[in-house]
């Protein structure tokens, strides 16, 4: 029995050993290592030095929705009231007329799921009923821009709690907060 335990203490510190000295930050750092720049978020260097923030900031729907950008036209998911969705088509920051969409969602208690369907209301696709209620659902969004196209899956968590420093939604910030 000693010799079993003995093995198993042997083995803990040998991937606690190899874990540890993997741990890199996303630099390629060790954690202590002095790098010349901080990572308590204050003097991050992602902020310190020159770089294209525009290439990593989110971009927000017209209607103040989430923008799927996956597929073309991009797509504007919006919860509107009584927990429903709208999907808008978006080209060049303005909503143009759904094609031939075909968009279903899953979502809510992943032992219970709501499966919504979606069909035109002029020219945005409305769901079918309502989401259940809550703050932070998990939701499962599958786009085919035809019939015969391959499904395009997007998954995320529709946090419906509003955003401390902008003015959307937590699932259409666009801050990076």
């Amino acid at each position: 029995m000693k010799q079993t335990a003995r093995k198993i203490l042997t083995l803990t510190a040998t991937l606690a050993t190899i874990l540890w000295s993997s741990c890199n930050d996303d630099h390629g750092h060790q954690p202590d290592e002095k790098h010349g720049h901080s990572h308590n978020g204050k003097d991050d260097h992602h902020h310190a030095q020159p770089d294209n923030h525009a290439a990593h900031q989110k971009e927000g729907g017209p209607n103040g929705g989430r923008l799927i950008t996956s597929v073309t036209p991009h797509l504007e998911f919006l919860v509107i009231e009584d927990l429903k969705i709208r999907i808008s088509a978006v080209t060049d920051g303005k909503v143009v007329p759904i094609g031939d969409q075909i968009v279903t969602l899953i979502g809510g208690n992943r032992s219970n799921p709501t499966n919504l369907e979606f069909s035109k209301d002029g020219d945005s696709l409305i769901s079918n009923q309502s989401l259940p209620k809550g703050k932070a659902l998990p939701v499962i969004m599958t786009i085919k821009s035809t019939r015969e196209s391959d499904p395009i899956t997007e998954k995320f968590n529709l946090d419906l709690n509003d955003c401390p420093t902008c003015d959307f939604k937590e699932y259409a910030c666009v801050c990076e907060h």
